[in-house]
């Protein structure tokens, strides 16, 4: 038998919402709300914190990456279920770089976060960010990125 979670505030009665996937979603207004996938001994937050500082970015090498960078980190779990963005790296301008290094990259004290992953804009503007690479683990905190604009 599951138990979805104790020590919920006795004086909201909780609502139960039902996704596409057949997953239970828990929610009362004052508790953090709880996902329940049915496979599972108990529920969990139905959302992942997200990281609370920035990495730190440079540039390094030859090549052709050129212009003006910044970058975020998100958190992942097992299911693919994504944090909100970190706060934003600091602003780099490179000319000709081999690939963009992160230091720093934040790491959760979450069990769930099996992944990170992080994003870099375009030169010339700081609206739509890309994906340019993803840290398989929540220990490692070092990645390099090779993308280009172009392939970004």
């Amino acid at each position: 038998m599951a138990t979805l979670q104790t020590g919920r505030s006795p004086y909201f009665p909780p609502c139960f919402v039902r996704s596409a996937k057949h997953e239970l979603f828990v929610l009362n207004g004052i508790d953090s709300p709880q996902r329940w996938n049915g496979l599972t001994a108990s529920s969990q937050n139905m959302g992942i914190i997200a990281p609370t500082t920035a990495c730190t970015i440079a540039g390094s090498g030859s090549g052709s990456i050129t212009g003006t960078y910044t970058a975020y980190v998100r958190f992942l779990d097992a299911e693919n279920i994504p944090s909100s963005l970190s706060p934003i790296s600091n602003e780099i301008t490179v000319a000709s770089k081999g690939q963009i290094d992160y230091t720093s990259v934040p790491v959760s004290t979450n069990s769930r976060v099996t992944q990170r992953q992080i994003w870099r804009n375009t030169t010339g503007q700081s609206t739509t960010y890309y994906l340019d690479t993803t840290i398989a683990d929540n220990v490692t905190t070092t990645a390099t990125g090779t993308k280009t604009d172009t392939q970004l």
